[in-house]
């Protein structure tokens, strides 16, 4: 699906004043840690643009690990991340590099399911740069 139709979807079911889940690869994510929280902000924020009301817990998470020493094991960050997601609507799995072999999204698909969630899988455009590079072109184009 584009982010298009998943709006449209999330529309069309009345869930624009839900907040919904948008998970995405951080730890293994080919571009690095910090690409990873810029490419899934910036779908977030196309998603945004559309009215969809988004959790994104890697940017979250990520701000804070520019601020603080926490740790970094798996377990720390997805005790973080089940709460929020049992408040959430739907899942939306961004399709960055690697996130079929994410651990974490993964595990949050497997949340979703056992929750009978409804879940979308969003193709999302390759967008590597390096952090605070502009980029000259919109890859939504």
């Amino acid at each position: 699906m584009n982010v298009d139709m998943v709006a449209e979807a999330i529309h069309k079911n009345g869930w624009a004043n839900r907040v919904h889940y948008l998970a995405s690869p951080y730890t293994n994510y080919p571009h690095g840690r910090a690409n990873a929280a810029i490419d899934v902000a910036s779908v977030a924020g196309e998603l945004m643009k559309r009215g969809v009301v988004v959790f994104a817990p890697i940017v979250h998470g990520h701000a804070i690990t520019e601020a603080v020493a926490l740790p970094l094991d798996h377990a720390f960050w997805m005790r973080q991340c089940h709460a929020p997601f049992l408040g959430c609507a739907s899942l939306i799995v961004a399709k960055l590099d690697g996130w079929d072999s994410s651990k974490g999204v993964t595990m949050e698909i497997g949340w979703a399911a056992d929750l009978d969630m409804p879940t979308f899988h969003l193709d999302a455009p390759l967008m590597r740069h390096p952090r605070g590079q502009e980029r000259n072109t919109d890859p939504w184009g």
